[in-house]
């Protein structure tokens, strides 16, 4: 479950009202690393995952803190792959943006904002394996928020754009570019596909809540 895209859906869908006695906790990343962005919950329920700077997935739970999980390249074990250089060397390093689980299969599927789509099977120290940098022959220019349908098993992921790299962010965002894409990951069949061409502020939104997204049966009304 990726906890960020499914309280944008909270937060835009229905009021919510937090306690006065509700109390927070900080929960530093550990060494030189920035950039946690999404993150997500297996089915034990227990702690999360998050994807940081230098390609570096990490796992979460209270009584242990912060544990490398896994990673997306083998360069990513580096500390080369740390902090500022991390950022810089994301060809290199890799930058998970969205992540979700298949609760049944207990694969962690990540869109990777420069490397593409990736999976890691639940095994601590894995190196995540690429599944698709590109569709219909155009490589993947800045992959963004990801969500699994566990009842099908379809992966869903959006692009931030088409045009401009995950380093331009902030180009894409004065421009107001609207070239981003959402896509449909089969794994029974191995395809990717485009389902939607963001060529509008309302579909730019829709993909912004992809866990609603997910959860409304776009699958079921498309099969």
């Amino acid at each position: 479950m990726t906890l960020s895209i499914f309280l944008i859906s909270l937060l835009s869908l229905s009021p919510v009202v937090f306690s006065d006695d509700a109390s927070f906790q900080k929960l530093p990343v550990p060494g030189n690393r920035s950039g946690t962005e999404a993150f997500a919950i297996d089915s034990t329920g227990k702690g999360f995952y998050t994807g940081v700077s230098g390609g570096k997935i990490l796992s979460y739970t209270p009584g242990k803190g912060y544990i490398e999980f896994a990673y997306m390249t083998k360069s990513s074990k580096s500390q080369w792959c740390d902090g500022a250089l991390g950022t810089a060397n994301a060809g290199k390093c890799g930058r998970p943006a969205g992540l979700a689980f298949n609760d049944i299969t207990r694969e962690l599927y990540v869109a990777d904002a420069v490397l593409g789509l990736h999976v890691v099977h639940a095994v601590f120290g894995s190196i995540a394996k690429k599944i698709a940098d590109s569709v219909d022959g155009k490589p993947f220019v800045f992959l963004d928020g990801l969500d699994v349908d566990n009842t099908t098993g379809v992966v869903y992921f959006t692009s931030f754009s088409s045009k401009f790299s995950a380093g331009d962010v902030l180009k894409a965002v004065a421009s107001k570019d609207a070239t981003g894409k959402l896509f449909k990951y089969d794994p029974s069949k191995k395809v990717v596909t485009v389902l939607l061409e963001l060529r509008s502020k309302r579909l730019s939104w829709l993909c912004r809540q992809l866990r609603w997204f997910v959860r409304a049966g776009w699958s079921v009304h498309q099969e």
